[in-house]
């Protein structure tokens, strides 16, 4: 697991498939052509890793910092 804070992310599934866990106890399966959406908020702890043994996964990640006015 890794930290993310202070963020949106967004991720969309181009290939493959991948297994998101993180810190509110939350575990999806993403599969080919899914968008996921975490908001960070203060702090986050999560994971990203491959679905298949055998098969690679690809997708895009968008990072978004808010900004204060």
């Amino acid at each position: 697991m890794h930290p993310h804070g202070d963020m949106e992310i967004s991720t969309v599934m181009l290939a493959g498939a991948r297994i998101h866990k993180d810190s509110t106890g939350r575990e999806h399966r993403l599969d080919s052509h899914a968008v996921q959406t975490m908001s960070a908020g203060t702090g986050i702890l999560h994971s990203e890793m491959n679905a298949s043994a055998h098969e690679p996964f690809h997708s895009f990640q968008v990072w978004v910092y808010p900004v204060a006015d």
